[in-house]
């Protein structure tokens, strides 16, 4: 026991434990890049493992489409609105006012692109903390 009493003991210091605030960050820019991929692509779709019974009852794994809702609509003459969702509420940049508008899709990639840009960067932590709140 004397070895033992040259060490020093600590409690273990939690390494795994991830930000919440980047965590949400991430959660949202996914998301976001799932819709650029559905407009630029219209035969995106992504695949979500669940466990089925087969004939026999056995458990097995299968693969399924994800239903994917677009964030965004056409509203025409080549104009787009983008409403960013978080969960199940749409996020409201300004007082009342949860839609982005776009000329093109072009335009709408790029507004795409400049919301996970925002979103990694920071800039909409207090928007998701809000919406998380509520």
């Amino acid at each position: 026991m004397t070895v033992l009493k040259t060490l020093k003991f600590i409690e273990a210091p939690n390494l795994n434990k991830a930000d919440p605030r980047e965590q949400r960050r991430q959660k949202l820019a996914a998301q976001l890049e799932q819709q650029k991929q559905m407009l630029t692509d219209p035969a995106f779709t992504v695949m979500q493992v669940k466990w089925a019974k087969d004939e026999a009852g056995a458990k097995v794994r299968k693969e399924t489409p994800k239903r994917l809702r677009r964030w965004w609509q056409e509203t025409g003459d080549n104009n787009y609105v983008l409403v960013v969702r978080y969960g199940t509420k749409p996020i409201e940049f300004e007082k009342g006012k949860p839609a982005i508008a776009a000329v093109g899709k072009d335009g709408l990639v790029k507004v795409i692109d400049t919301l996970i840009a925002a979103t990694k960067s920071g800039e909409l932590d207090e928007l998701l903390a809000v919406g998380r709140k509520a």
